[in-house]
């Protein structure tokens, strides 16, 4: 718990350094890579092909491969937070352009599964 606590407020103490015109640049970021995530999930759920497609590839990945497609997916998410803490005033790198739409859904089936599995 205190390594958690201490994450949270170095995260915290890097975030207030941001100028305000940053901190909106990184609040739309992070809202825009929150419904990509939520529409290709919702994407998967509805689609009864690309969930099966999905669960039957899935079962076939060792569990490393697991690790890797969220430590993947984690990784890209953190490198928006990466450049807005940066002084890079390029357009920020987003996870949906980092990810093979097959890995992205395989990793919200591990992620996020449906209630009762």
């Amino acid at each position: 718990m205190a390594d958690q606590n201490s994450t949270e407020a170095i995260i915290m103490a890097a975030i207030s350094t941001l100028s305000p015109s940053r901190i909106s640049d990184l609040s739309h970021s992070i809202a825009a890579l929150f419904h990509c995530h939520r529409r290709r999930l919702f994407s998967l759920l509805s689609s009864p092909t690309i969930f099966s497609f999905t669960l039957q590839h899935l079962q076939t990945i060792s569990l490393h491969k697991k690790s890797l497609l969220i430590a993947h997916y984690l990784l890209l998410n953190l490198s928006v937070l990466n450049h807005f803490l940066g002084n890079s005033t390029a357009v920020p790198p987003y996870s949906a352009t980092g990810m093979k739409l097959r890995d992205h859904d395989q990793m919200s089936s591990m992620l996020f599964p449906p209630s009762g599995v």
